[in-house]
């Protein structure tokens, strides 16, 4: 039976277990550029240094294979090390939640009653189910009454426009009567704007 002092020591031990990852991947990205960086202006250097002075080249061909074949080697060696440390980071919580999965396995006797307790508690006597419960029926029979509501007026603002403009357009004699009405109309405004200006 494990106590609730070797309980504490197991989520001290599992948190700075977790700090030292996060802290090894964040070291990890640092180190990356960092050790790259020689490397990569030592080649260059090599380069410009072969380029400059005129070698055999077969000499220079071996060289060169060797170059990027040491280029490659150590490109996917700190990509492999930064999947790695990257990859227990992430499952790292996976893992803490496993160790506590096993201590509640290895305590069921212990737990249980006090689960047991919890759900007496918050769930039965709070009643926080059925009002749940409740709840999610009231916003599903709203959402089943008003979705088609708000469907059909969606489609009647929509469709209502193009209905009356085709039912007076299409028409000649409406057609007529709208151009009759849009002209008293600025006949109308015309009007108005000479009588303010008077």
């Amino acid at each position: 039976m494990v106590t609730s002092d070797t309980t504490e020591t197991l989520l001290c031990t599992a948190c700075a277990i977790y700090v030292v990852f996060y802290l090894l991947s964040g070291f990890v990205n640092l180190l990356t550029p960092t050790l790259t960086m020689p490397v990569y202006v030592f080649f260059n250097k090599n380069k410009s240094r072969t380029a400059d002075a005129p070698n055999n080249p077969i000499v220079a061909f071996v060289v060169d294979v060797v170059v990027r074949v040491m280029e490659s080697l150590s490109g996917y060696t700190i990509t492999l090390i930064v999947m790695l440390v990257r990859s227990t980071y992430v499952l790292l919580p996976v893992l803490v939640f496993i160790v506590l999965m096993s201590i509640l396995n290895a305590n069921l006797d212990t737990a249980m009653p006090i689960l047991v307790m919890a759900y007496d508690h918050f769930v039965v006597e709070n009643n926080s189910i059925a009002m749940l419960r409740r709840l999610a029926w009231i916003l599903k029979i709203s959402f089943e009454i008003f979705t088609p509501l708000y469907n059909w007026s969606i489609e009647t603002i929509a469709n209502s426009y193009r209905d009356i403009l085709t039912l007076l357009i299409d028409n000649d004699r409406n057609r007529s009567q709208i151009m009759t009405i849009v002209q008293e109309m600025g006949v109308l405004l015309i009007t108005l704007t000479r009588s303010v200006v008077s």
